[in-house]
């Protein structure tokens, strides 16, 4: 993955699962910012759930995530408690992925394309075909 000036986001299929690299931003309280990885994985076996980690962080922790509330949270505010995606309300391209855990609150703005990407390769209710 390039570094902090040339970040992109990437999707890529793993025997029958999918990935998905987003370049994010941590947004920090006192309003710095800060480029991180969001690496999401969906697979078959486990249909309704996104592993979501971050590379960067050795130890970081690992976020079981909603495939519906994310595929919702691309159009509208979702989730209610400990994760919630809502649509950058002056940006299109954009949402804020809010992780409520036991250390404490994390505010990442996920670019959008790549995660509806991401989203339409994960078989369901939930992609854009399914909901026309």
């Amino acid at each position: 993955m390039p570094t902090h000036g040339n970040r992109r986001s990437r999707v890529t299929g793993l025997l029958g699962s999918s990935r998905c690299d987003l370049a994010a931003h941590h947004l920090h309280p006192d309003g710095r910012t800060m480029p991180i990885t969001v690496r999401m994985l969906w697979q078959p076996r486990d249909s309704a759930v996104v592993t979501t980690w971050f590379p960067e962080l050795v130890q970081g922790p690992v976020w079981f995530l909603s495939v519906e509330l994310l595929a919702a949270g691309c159009d509208a505010p979702a989730g209610l408690g400990d994760v919630s995606l809502i649509p950058h309300p002056h940006n299109p391209q954009r949402a804020e992925l809010i992780l409520v855990g036991d250390s404490g609150r994390a505010c990442l703005s996920l670019p959008l394309p790549p995660l509806r990407r991401f989203l339409a390769r994960v078989p369901g209710e939930h992609a854009p075909e399914a909901r026309r």
